[in-house]
């Protein structure tokens, strides 16, 4: 198995062919705590390591990618708000986003972010991107 990549503050990040993983530990928690967009660091800085890595661009956009590990990292505060997600996002994209997070919260140990190609949630975050000011917005400094 591949060895964790601990260079970028010490996050522990995996580069697979089409999909990168990230370990939801405390040292992820603990930086995503500083002040800034961490998430959106993170996910730049893998998308950079990916392509020099694996000698190909991950098909994976840097607010996709920085959504989806704030997602899985703050499971339970967005469980709090899926109520308010349907609101927002009306019921097309409200409804896959609440059996979504049921379904996240109970693999959030280690973040898979795959491909279209590989990973069949890739469209919900996708979708949320035009979006990533609100969820942003919503973790504060977190994000």
């Amino acid at each position: 198995m591949e060895e964790w990549n601990k260079e970028f503050h010490s996050v522990s990040v995996r580069f697979k062919e089409h999909l990168i993983q990230v370990k939801t530990d405390q040292v992820l928690m603990d930086f995503l705590a500083e002040e800034g967009r961490g998430a959106v660091e993170l996910a730049a800085w893998i998308r950079s390591q990916y392509e020099m890595q694996l000698r190909m661009s991950l098909d994976i956009s840097e607010d996709s990618l920085s959504i989806e590990i704030l997602i899985h990292a703050y499971m339970d505060r967005f469980s709090r708000h899926v109520e308010k997600f349907t609101e927002i996002f009306g019921k097309t994209l409200g409804n896959p986003l609440a059996a979504l997070c049921r379904k996240v919260e109970y693999h959030t140990e280690i973040i898979d972010c795959g491909e279209k190609s590989v990973d069949s949630n890739r469209w919900v975050f996708d979708a949320l991107v035009p979006f990533h000011g609100i969820l942003y917005g919503m973790l504060g400094k977190n994000a």
